[in-house]
């Protein structure tokens, strides 16, 4: 084989040269690029052979990836389980890239400092979710981070369920944005929550008007209050709320809310209340219509309840036939009422479709021995439609005082329902009874 080198004894020959060797070089990596491509690709096709998996059209194995990432709330759940999948092979990442429904649930925990790839990944993540409908769970911190709050009021259009802390809640919605898709809102108490963060009934109707189609609300913070001057409490009407769920701090009552919004469609309802705003949720329950099938009420003040008077009672219970979960918390003149109302009035006209009745009393002077006797009339009374009875009483009592027992008829009528389907839980007391060594004359 000749030299070139031999015959190149000049500067233009030796140029000349080496531009020719520089374009072999070329076109011999453009060959290997080519030939690896090509072993790639048949390296793809023998996967496919010996892996069936690997077979599986695209939308099965998206449809298997939304199940492997489950929804927000869950260890790690909406964070690491899709990035996991970019990880396995080039075909998985492109599936999950391309499957919104992946990117949908989201549980955004801002850090102290935030770096801008932060916001870069978090804008990259939302936006790979298209329009499909968001789940987001925001912890605090939104206030302080404009760049992040605008990534997600970007995204306004297609969220459907929040479930955030107070101070991000009020940052999102102070910028009058319509969410028309949100349905589900969970706003929890702010970890730097100041008891001077006092909501109006109107800042709260106000954001509501920007989810229109909002079925779900529950609200845990400080107090809702109504404006300082009378002149300026307004009226709102919600029509698609279906579920509202209040829980104010130990000495507020929902009594405002009550008065201020009118609710067709509500079938859930879980507030806080005394014996004087009795009126209010009846005239609420009187506007509004709602058909109502689940009722939770919790006393709100430690003030003694003597404003239960059974007349209004009776008034409320009648205007909601349609009950069928009933929990009453801490509210002992009214459990005590509706017990005897349960047992004396007719099951076909006082609350006739009550299937579950649930009380919690945490006071260490009840239950007395006394206390069961009108439990058991009423189930027994209610035993054709009443399924599910429990009550919580808590465990108050010392060692010195133990807690009090059912008499022998009492726990005869218990275990008797019991056996016939009827869900009877009586708390620390059943635990006590089933401890027991039953007398002869109790089998």
């Amino acid at each position: 084989m000749v030299d070139p080198l031999a015959h190149a004894d000049s500067v233009a020959a030796l140029q000349k040269l080496l531009a020719v060797t520089e374009t072999d070089i070329q076109t011999q990596k453009e060959v290997l690029l080519a030939l690896e491509r090509w072993r790639s690709n048949i390296q793809r096709r023998l996967n496919a052979l010996r892996d069936p998996i690997a077979r599986i059209p695209v939308e099965i194995s998206a449809e298997i990836f939304t199940h492997y990432a489950p929804n927000y709330g869950t260890e790690y759940a909406s964070v690491a389980k899709p990035l996991l999948l970019l990880r396995i092979c080039s075909r998985w990442t492109e599936i999950a890239v391309a499957t919104p429904r992946l990117w949908a649930n989201l549980d955004l925990q801002i850090p102290r400092e935030v770096c801008p790839n932060f916001v870069f990944y978090l804008d990259r993540w939302l936006a790979r979710s298209k329009n499909f409908p968001l789940s987001l769970s925001i912890s605090d911190g939104l206030e302080d981070h404009f760049d992040i709050l605008n990534v997600v009021t970007a995204h306004a259009h297609h969220i459907r369920e929040l479930d955030m802390r107070l101070e991000s809640y009020m940052a999102l919605f102070s910028r009058q944005t319509t969410f028309p898709l949100l349905e589900v809102v969970d706003v929890k108490r702010g970890r730097r929550y100041r008891a001077s963060q006092i909501w109006t009934t109107n800042a709260l109707g106000d954001m509501w008007q920007y989810a229109p189609n909002l079925t779900s609300y529950k609200l845990q913070m400080g107090s809702i209050m109504p404006p300082s001057a009378p002149s300026m409490e307004r009226t709102y009407m919600q029509e698609t709320l279906t579920s509202l769920t209040i829980i104010e701090d130990a000495h507020s009552s929902s009594s405002h809310v009550l008065s201020h919004f009118t609710l067709p469609s509500l079938t859930s309802l879980d507030v806080q209340i005394s014996g004087k705003d009795l009126p209010a949720l009846i005239s609420f329950v009187e506007r509004s219509s709602p058909l109502l099938t689940v009722l939770c009420l919790t006393r709100y003040t430690l003030d003694d309840d003597l404003n239960y008077t059974p007349s209004t009672i009776e008034r409320l219970f009648r205007l909601l036939p349609a009950i069928s979960s009933l929990e009453l918390r801490d509210l002992a003149k009214l459990q005590d009422t509706l017990i005897s109302m349960l047992t004396c009035l007719p099951l076909t006209s006082f609350l006739p479709s009550l299937t579950e009745f649930t009380i919690t009393r945490r006071t260490p002077e009840w239950p007395s021995e006394s206390s069961y006797k009108p439990i058991a009339d009423m189930l027994k009374r209610r035993s054709e439609k009443l399924r599910v009875f429990s009550f919580d009483c808590g465990n108050y009592r010392s060692p010195e005082q133990p807690m009090p027992l059912p008499h022998k008829e009492e726990r005869a009528i218990f275990r008797k329902l019991s056996e016939g389907g009827m869900d009877i839980d009586l708390g620390v007391v059943m635990l006590e009874m089933y401890r027991w060594e039953p007398a002869d004359d109790d089998l």
